[in-house]
């Protein structure tokens, strides 16, 4: 059985807890209490339960400094968090330590419920993943719900044409295929875009919060629908649904309680917003990936209207973005420009102005936002052509393609563009200065370990493969000394640790500095330090 700690100063808390859950059917043992953060430190140490939920606020040691000080002696400990708090600075931190979940009080027993099963199923797929193939038909039966979600894999693999061809005869097919229960009737797609303020898509805060939503979606569309199938990609939640009749009533009631569930969690996901975009009904399972299309569509429309948080597809949003617009916004010379001279500003300020432009276009649609944007891209990728930089194209699409994903407005939305490009020249800038330092870095590294020979510039320059003229010169930049100086210092410097560390001649020292005459090494030791080596071992030895 799963050993779990209860840390909470209340211990009316506590023995809520403790009673709140058949924690004996779970498989979880309740190894004890702590009502304070030292206590629960302590029990942890000697007992190491598997799972502790322990609230925010406790005395000696709050629950964020216990979770931070546990992690570093046994990593392996489940935290699920509980506060009366909904602060988002909670919640990130919490986030940031590795919490499994952060329920509000005061506590549910589904909440605490599934949180815990949870843990649970992460625990034991740790445990068993040597075992898995053994084990396969009972983890597909386990996981039934993940063969639904693969519905949408061949969706996001082929742009939702794995369906296209299907009819309703087919309608056996795909439910064996897929585990689905989909029967004759409408079929309809969802596209659901969260949105939390001052929140990047990339962090595991955003993650949880879309982990949120996704499960408000899950438990209010349950039994509402013959099926309903609901998949995550890159940030935005995907619901397939069907029913003999989808009814727009059916639609808002269940939205509006999405909504509503959503605004609890606002303090603790700051300013969290969730938008509806829905595609048509269809007729078919064959054209549910079409009603999918047209959702993600309108819920694309979301940056043209930041007030409307349910948006139906309309035809105009295949209203076609002109050759003349794309003109008029032609930013390739001036991004080409900010690039050869590495004015970030400038390339801000392009993008800007040109965002500003879009925004007084008549009859605007989402599609027109895309093809501008992606115009933007290939413009900033033709200019890094022309000025010979190199950054990755892949990657970079995979992030833009977030960014228009989750763009909560066309201001952020290309405000986000001009960032990402500038991020990737800092970037790439940084890295060629480092390729040229490191010819600098070998070349000291190399006159470190031969300082005591006859060094000179020529042998130094072909270590690194340059010629001595165009070394010295890169030499002189990098360290502020020619390779003379340098290799001076290097001497000077071993010759000093040398008189206040051995007994040996000043004689010994020199040669074995790289000096065959003591009285010019003398002379240089003097000239750099102001006294003589017997003075100075006299003085500071």
């Amino acid at each position: 059985m799963l050993k779990l700690l209860i840390a909470d100063d209340e211990m009316r808390v506590c023995k809520l807890i403790r009673y709140l859950v058949d924690w004996n059917s779970l498989g979880v043992e309740i190894i004890g209490e702590a009502y304070d953060g030292n206590s629960a430190f302590q029990v942890i140490m000697e007992k190491s339960p598997d799972i502790v939920i322990v609230d925010i606020r406790m005395p000696e040691q709050n629950g964020l400094t216990l979770i931070r000080n546990v992690k570093k002696e046994k990593p392996e400990t489940y935290f699920i968090v509980v506060s009366g708090y909904s602060k988002f600075e909670y919640a990130q931190h919490a986030i940031k330590y590795g919490v499994e979940d952060y329920l509000l009080k005061p506590l549910k027993k589904k909440e605490l419920t599934e949180a815990v099963k949870k843990i649970i199923e992460k625990y034991e797929l740790t445990r068993k993943v040597e075992a898995e193939k053994e084990h396969l038909e009972q983890f597909m039966d386990h996981y039934a719900s993940k063969i639904k979600e693969s519905l949408f894999t061949e969706y996001f693999r082929k742009k939702g044409q794995a369906l296209k061809d299907m009819d309703t005869d087919t309608l056996e097919a795909v439910n064996h295929e897929y585990s689905c229960n989909f029967v004759p009737g409408e079929f309809m797609g969802i596209a659901v875009k969260v949105l939390v303020a001052d929140c990047e898509p990339e962090s595991p805060v955003f993650s949880m919060a879309v982990a949120k939503v996704e499960n408000i979606l899950s438990q209010d569309f349950a039994g509402q629908f013959s099926e309903c199938v609901i998949s995550v990609n890159q940030g935005v939640i995907y619901a397939a649904l069907n029913a003999p009749e989808i009814t727009d009533m059916q639609l808002n009631r269940l939205m509006n309680h999405v909504q509503i569930k959503v605004m609890g969690w606002r303090e603790v996901f700051h300013g969290i917003r969730v938008c509806f975009g829905l595609g048509e009904r269809m007729a078919s399972v064959g054209q549910l990936f079409r009603s999918m299309d047209q959702a993600v569509e309108a819920a694309a429309n979301y940056i043209l209207s930041e007030t409307e948080t349910v948006l139906w597809y309309q035809s105009s949003y295949s209203a076609e973005c002109t050759p003349e617009l794309l003109y008029s916004l032609d930013i390739r010379k001036d991004i080409q420009r900010g690039i050869e001279l590495l004015d970030y500003p400038r390339i801000q300020n392009c993008i800007h102005e040109c965002s500003e432009k879009l925004l007084h276009i008549s009859g605007l649609n989402a599609g027109m936002v895309k093809l501008v944007y992606w115009k933007f891209v290939e413009d900033y990728f033709y200019s890094l052509e022309v000025n010979r930089i190199h950054i990755g194209r892949e990657e970079f699409k995979i992030r833009a393609e977030h960014l228009f994903l989750l763009g909560a407005s066309i201001s952020i939305l290309f405000e986000g563009l001009g960032n990402l490009m500038i991020q990737s020249l800092k970037n790439w800038a940084e890295n060629k200065k480092r390729e040229e330092r490191r010819p600098i870095l070998q070349a000291k590294e190399y006159m470190q370990e031969n300082f005591f020979r006859a060094l000179t510039l020529e042998e130094v320059s072909a270590y690194v493969g340059f010629n001595a003229s165009y070394f010295s010169n890169l030499f002189k930049k990098e360290t502020s000394m020619n390779f003379l100086e340098y290799l001076t210092q290097l001497r000077i410097d071993h010759a000093k640790e040398c008189l206040l560390k051995t007994d040996d001649s000043v004689n010994e020292i020199a040669e074995l500095v790289g000096y065959s005459d003591v009285k010019y090494f003398s002379r240089i030791f003097k000239k750099v330090l102001g006294l003589s080596p017997n003075k100075f071992r006299k003085m500071y030895k």
